[in-house]
């Protein structure tokens, strides 16, 4: 699988973790033979008092969520869903304007140039 991460670098597996407030969510993507992503493991989370945290597998092996479908059924994943789809996405940096500079450099090395607003050139 290619990504992007300072140019392109190839990974065996994302991990994501995402906590907020008393909940998370953690999912593990790894990729298929097609170059595809599926989820090697898929975990609801609900931090409760300081001795106990509930974690709620999801499955693995799936190539799309299952959270939206456990969520109409089981009161872990209802609650990580409707504080996931409540945040908004913000978008800072138009990428299409950077293609031609990311077939060239690495996406560390524009920053090193201050293409990125990174650091003040001296």
């Amino acid at each position: 699988m290619q990504l992007l991460h300072f140019g392109q670098k190839t990974t065996e597996q994302i991990t994501v973790q995402l906590d907020f407030g008393g909940n998370g969510y953690q999912c593990v993507w790894q990729p298929t033979v097609d170059d595809r992503l599926f989820f090697a493991k898929e975990t609801c989370i609900f931090y409760g008092d300081m001795l106990k945290t509930f974690f709620e597998p999801l499955g693995t092996g799936h190539l799309e969520s299952r959270l939206p479908e456990a969520a109409k059924a089981r009161d872990v994943p209802k609650y990580v869903f409707k504080g996931l789809v409540s945040w908004q996405v913000y978008h800072f940096h138009d990428a299409d304007s950077l293609s031609d500079w990311l077939q060239e450099y690495a996406l560390g090395e524009l920053w090193e140039k201050n293409v990125l607003g990174g650091r003040p050139t001296r």
